[in-house]
């Protein structure tokens, strides 16, 4: 053959190939017609009361919303119908679907991607068919109110890398599991998340967990759990980067394998009933980024006590610090002052001793969030900046309380032209405020909290707040802050506390 007919040839075939493709993505995906009843057979089952399936109509089910089809083959790959609106939001239950899941779905056997979340399947058990979708990848039944326990089936489904059932804890139709070994079948599990499921009667739920090495994030929040083991022959999980424990009812302390997960940038233990001091072996974790220690529910309250570690300025990455309602009584290390990355500070309600200075905050410069405070009579905490102090950080939020701070006023709030909360209850503050006060925070705060302190002075008669603005400025020095009730009354809108 001669180079003219090679040339010819070779460009030839490179204008069909040119064809093929160009005419390829002009090409509709065509819908298979067995996949299409197996979809209309799941609607026939199911209550639609806003009309969110009312695409379902026509040939062409590819094209219907909800539904995404592989773009060779048409087979139906992925099947999104999760509820567009929260529970907490108006319209959410009109919106949710209701009924039974069809067990035709089965047809649907390239199926990878299956979210029926946020519906409203009025406490059926969940189908253990489902776990017959070998090809399945995602998988989130959450807040769908299924109820009974879970069917060990699920565990058959080895290509499963995210798995959500979580579920609502005081909802009547409340999800249960009597054994969790079927969790180990899930050889690709990725994301756990069985929150508000019972898991009282589970025993070896660690165990179970720790045979998961792919896992990265593990929830179990609100799940009645009550043995915390302290100790595991092997950690198998180490590439876990979150772990949600709270809520739960463990009266232990915190146990030693966490800290040989050092991957972890996640860990919520709030309301864990946990006791005990704080470990050194805390700053191991050097990934971590949010630590939720605190207690903000009446039962399975955490009971830390003792300092923080010194090392914790070594958390380089820590972004989020929460140690709020423990009776912590120990001091707060100045290598708090490390944490470069630190966005939100919450001590509060705490037995804290010792002094704040400015070097707790030295390189603290992206927080947003402050909060000190105490439960302890004898304000055993102080917190010691000078007036003129210029912080490092720009704050949405200050709360100081039950706290020696005074006993002038920290004029160093002007400097945070971002604030829109400041509290500075009983802390001991006996000047007057200075001048500029009332008309900075009336263009910049949203809730004044000055009461139980001895200020004094007047308040100017042409203050002004905006309408939903909180100002509290109860027992102050007796008849200093308001010249007269209807004065005060007249010029601040929203809630108005104060003694005269």
């Amino acid at each position: 053959m001669d180079k003219k007919s090679i040339l010819f040839q070779l460009a030839f075939l490179q204008f069909l190939s040119g064809f093929l493709t160009f005419n390829s993505m002009n090409v509709q995906i065509r819908c298979l017609q067995i996949e299409r009843k197996v979809l209309l057979d799941f609607k026939q089952g199911l209550t639609d009361p806003s009309g969110r399936l009312s695409s379902w109509v026509g040939e062409e089910c590819c094209q219907w919303d909800g539904l995404t089809c592989n773009n060779l083959t048409g087979h139906v790959i992925k099947l999104d119908l999760r509820n567009p609106l929260q529970s907490d939001e108006a319209g959410h239950q009109e919106s949710a679907l209701r009924g039974k899941i069809n067990s035709s779905l089965l047809y649907l056997e390239y199926l990878d991607y299956l979210d029926l979340s946020l519906n409203d399947f009025e406490g059926s058990q969940i189908p253990g068919f489902i776990g017959s979708f070998r090809s399945l990848n995602y998988l989130n039944l959450s807040h769908a109110k299924f109820g009974g326990t879970i069917p060990p089936l699920l565990g058959n489904m080895s290509s499963l890398h995210f798995l959500d059932l979580h579920a609502f804890s005081d909802s009547d139709h409340l999800l249960n599991a009597k054994d969790l070994h079927w969790l180990t079948g899930l050889s690709s599990l990725e994301y756990l998340d069985l929150g508000g499921i019972d898991l009282g009667s589970v025993v070896n739920w660690l165990d179970v967990v720790n045979m998961l090495p792919s896992l990265l994030e593990l929830r179990l929040q609100d799940c009645n759990l009550q043995n915390l083991p302290h100790s595991l022959p092997f950690v198998n999980f180490t590439s876990l980067s979150v772990i949600d424990l709270s809520r739960n009812l463990f009266n232990s302390p915190m146990p030693a394998w966490l800290f040989n997960i050092t991957n972890l940038e996640d860990i919520p233990f709030s309301a864990s009933n946990l006791t005990g001091p704080l470990p050194n072996t805390l700053t191991n974790i050097i990934s971590l980024q949010h630590l939720d220690l605190s207690d903000q529910f009446l039962e399975g309250q955490n009971r830390f006590w003792g300092s923080l570690p010194e090392t914790i300025g070594s958390l380089s990455s820590l972004e989020a610090i929460s140690m709020f309602g423990n009776p912590t009584n120990g001091s707060i290390p100045e290598s708090m002052g490390q944490l470069s990355k630190l966005i939100v500070m919450n001590f509060g309600q705490t037995l804290w001793k010792g002094t704040i200075s400015e070097r707790h905050f030295l390189n603290i410069t992206r927080l947003e969030n402050l909060e000190i405070s105490s439960t302890s009579l004898k304000k055993s905490l102080n917190f010691n900046v000078g007036s003129q102090w210029n912080p490092p950080f720009k704050l949405k939020s200050i709360i100081l309380a039950h706290i020696q701070a005074g006993p002038m006023f920290p004029e160093w709030v002007q400097t945070q032209n971002d604030l829109t909360r400041l509290f500075l209850n009983d802390i001991e503050i006996s000047s007057t405020l200075p001048d500029w006060f009332w008309s900075w925070c009336s263009q910049h705060i949203d809730d004044l909290d000055l009461a139980h302190n001895q200020i004094r002075g007047t308040l100017p008669r042409s203050l002004h707040f905006h309408y939903e603005a909180n100002v509290y400025l109860i027992s102050n020095s007796s008849g200093a802050l308001c010249q007269c009730g209807l004065t005060c009354a007249a010029f601040i809108f929203g809630e108005i506390l104060f003694r005269v």
